[in-house]
């Protein structure tokens, strides 16, 4: 955005967004000032703005074209632009306060919308059809695998084990192994319980249990 109206206004980069910005000598000249301009922006900054937030500093070559000190600009937000704008107190300041209120509102309705989300890629659907694919297979092999065996199952064939509670193989291992396990620790606590308890009858010169 750039205009020539009053105070030229231009979009540079504060913050790292795009923001509208006018230059100070820009501001000064119009406001018309009779203080110089290196003490008029020293004194406004000097109110309270802060540099990287309300303005930025910029070296630029003398206008002349002449080999020399570079001159320092700076580069004012709108909203800093109006606050030193009142600090005038002249009709052109007031004038340049509701210039800059348009180009903030003419900003605002020329920015861009927050971009949408990226559509989802063609690669993501295939990639998601084929998990849906695979998953599909691996329980379908799973479903033909326990038909298999229970189709081929002699108890079922013989009519000793109800459909609705036969156990796959490889569970029924699993299950056999557990109660196993579960079996020889109850059994050594068994023995020992019995053993405490031939030692109890003896003692007190009883007869030795049953089962002892």
């Amino acid at each position: 955005m750039t205009t020539t109206d009053l105070v030229p206004v231009f979009t540079g980069t504060l913050a790292g967004q795009d923001t509208p910005l006018c230059n100070a000598r820009d501001l000064h000249a119009f406001l018309q000032s009779e203080q110089e301009f290196a003490n008029w922006i020293k004194f406004r900054i000097e109110c309270g703005f802060t540099e990287g937030e309300d303005y930025l500093i910029t070296l630029s070559n003398r206008s002349d074209g002449r080999a020399g000190r570079r001159r320092t600009d700076y580069h004012l937000t709108l909203d800093m632009a109006k606050h030193i704008a009142l600090m005038e107190r002249n009709e052109q300041g007031h004038q340049v306060r509701r210039y800059f209120i348009a180009m903030e509102k003419q900003a605002r309705q020329q920015a861009t919308p927050p971009a949408l989300p990226a559509p989802e890629t063609e690669l993501d659907r295939q990639t998601r059809s084929r998990i849906n694919r695979r998953a599909f297979e691996l329980s379908h092999r799973a479903y033909e695998t326990y038909c298999n065996q229970m189709m081929n199952c002699h108890l079922i064939m013989r009519g000793l084990v109800e459909i609705e509670r036969w156990i796959p193989p490889q569970l029924s291992a699993e299950l056999i192994d557990d109660a196993m396990s579960l079996a020889k620790i109850t059994d050594t606590y068994g023995r020992s319980i019995r053993k405490q308890a031939a030692h109890l009858a003896s003692m007190a010169g009883l007869e030795q249990p049953p089962g002892i």
